[in-house]
Order: C-alpha cells, then structure tokens, then sequence
C-alpha cells in the first residue's frame, strides 16, 4: 500500500516537473520569436525550503555587464551542467525535457516572465535534485537510520504536519517491514540450515558407531570360524594319527599272536623230539642242543659222524 502510494506521489512531481518544462519551453520559444537580445544569467541563487504543495522561490540577480551590452553571456543550459556537475546529480538530469539554448531578453514590462522562467528552471533542477537525494536515501543505509529514529520519536508520524513527512514515515515502514519479513527469512533459513546440519552430523555419528559394531562383530565371527576351522583340522589329523595308531597296535598284536603259536609250536616240537630221544636212546643220554640242530636240519635222513649222545 505505501509503495504505491510513494510511486504515485513520484509520478505526480515527475508529471507536473514535465509540465512546467514544456510551458517553459514554449514561453522561451516566442521569447525568441520577437527576436529580442540575450538574457544575463543570475550569478547567485537564493532558495527557501519548498513543499509539495507550493514552490517558493527567492531569485537575487547580479548581471555581469551592462543591460544594454550585446555580448553574449553563459545560457541557462551551461548554468545546469556545471551546477549539477559540481555537486555531483548529473544523472539526475537524464531524460530531461530540452532547455532552449538562447534566452532573449523580454521587454521591460515582462521582468516578472522572466522571472517565472527562471523559477521554473530553478524549481525542475532543485525537483530533481530532492527526487534523487530521496531515492538514494531510501534505497541506501540512511533508511535504517531514518527508521531507528522513528521508531525513536512515533509521533512524527502522526503529526501531519506535511505530506512528505507522512508518505516517508509509511513508506520507511513499509520497507522497514520488508526488511524484517527478509530478517526473519534469513534466520529462519539459517535456524534449517543449522538443523539440517546437526541432523547429518548426527546421522554420520551414528553410522560411525554402527559401522565400528559391526566391523568388531563381523571380526569376531570370523575369528570364531577361523578357530572352528583350525579345531577342525586338528581333530582331522589327531583323528588320522589315531587311526594309524590303532592299525599298526593290530599289527602288533597280530604279530606277537603268531611270534606266540610259532613259540608254542616249537616247544611242542622239542618237547615231542625229547620224549622219543629218552624214548629211543633211554634217559642217562643227554642231549646236546648242538646236535639237536643238526638232526632237526637232516630231517632224519642220515645219520650223523657222531652222536650226540653225552658220556
């Protein structure tokens, strides 16, 4: 609402600046019609505080020659560019309507035209010049100053004493307002982004212990296989070697079974070789182990060179 409000009030001056432009522009033009001489430029310029509603303007002239000399002085255009090129607002004089260039002086009765001219032209620059300085006030830093002393001093905005007063009280507001709703966007914004953040640094926390638990849990596991692997096969040959015990412990007990009937058998032999001995030869003989070999090897077949018969 006051935005559009400040952008009306804007365009209103702009229009009645423009205005005042071309009524100056087609006085000037049948100035120069009657074909009259040149018009001496003001040297000072006295201005009193102005409105919006009403333009008071206080010209002082001091002329640089004589009235009655045909020498040619500086034009209201040149006045323009170097005041506004001094102080710094010649943007502000772009787009412009167009100033004549030559100035003829009126007659002595019409002073009081010229001077209304001058006003004009004084009241375009002056116009521009408060335009400029109050949208560069509002779009700059000086809006946040000019808003803390409102805030200061309420009352200022309800006094009514101008309008200008009251359209930069609503419109300080206004962008006073934007600028907290932009405020609270950007703490908010920064409120999410500090969430968000402690959200994912929480996140990454949690899958570094996960990730730390399952890693020892997974070692433990496969060192616990491992463990079953290597007692696997460690039963596996303890497994083998007994079995290898026990198959040659057989063998052995085989073995010492036959080495036994062999033993039994042979003394059964001797035992039956001596009874026919004391049987056949009578008991005082003796026999000799040593010839016993020899008869057990002849089978019987022949006799031997000697007997083995003891004396």
């Amino acid at each position: 609402m006051a935005n559009n409000r400040g952008n009306g009030w804007v365009r209103r001056s702009v229009r009645v600046i423009e205005n005042r432009s071309k009524k100056t522009k087609r006085v000037a033009d049948e100035m120069r019609g009657k074909g009259q001489r040149h018009l001496m430029i003001p040297t000072t310029v006295n201005i009193v505080p102005i409105s919006s509603d009403s333009v008071e303007s206080h010209v002082s002239m001091e002329q640089m020659g004589d009235d009655s000399s045909t020498e040619p002085s500086p034009t209201d255009s040149d006045v323009l560019d170097n005041s506004s090129s001094e102080s710094g607002i010649s943007d502000d004089l772009e787009g412009a309507p167009h100033i004549p260039m030559e100035v003829y002086y009126p007659d002595e009765d019409d002073k009081s035209e010229h001077r209304k001219w001058i006003t004009r032209v004084i009241w375009k620059w002056v116009s521009r010049f408060i335009l400029g300085i109050i949208v560069r006030s509002i779009e700059q830093k000086v809006l946040i100053q000019i808003s803390d002393k409102m805030r200061a001093f309420p009352f200022l905005c309800s006094s009514g004493t101008s309008k200008e007063s009251g359209f930069i009280a609503s419109y300080i507001k206004s962008k006073e307002w934007v600028f907290y709703d932009l405020q609270c966007r950007f703490s908010k914004l920064s409120k999410s982004i500090e969430e968000d953040q402690a959200e994912k640094s929480g996140q990454i926390e949690t899958f570094g212990k996960t990730f730390q638990e399952e890693s020892s849990l997974e070692e433990k596991q496969a060192l616990q296989k491992i463990v079953v692997i290597l007692g696997t096969l460690t039963s596996k040959k303890t497994e083998m070697v007994s079995k290898a015990l026990r198959n040659m412990d057989e063998e052995n007990i085989e073995v010492k079974k036959r080495l036994e009937q062999e033993m039994s058998s042979l003394q059964e032999v001797s035992a039956n070789a001596k009874a026919e001995w004391h049987e056949y030869f009578g008991e005082e003989h003796v026999l000799r182990p040593d010839l016993l070999i020899d008869i057990l090897a002849w089978g019987g077949q022949q006799q031997p060179n000697r007997w083995p018969i003891a004396a």
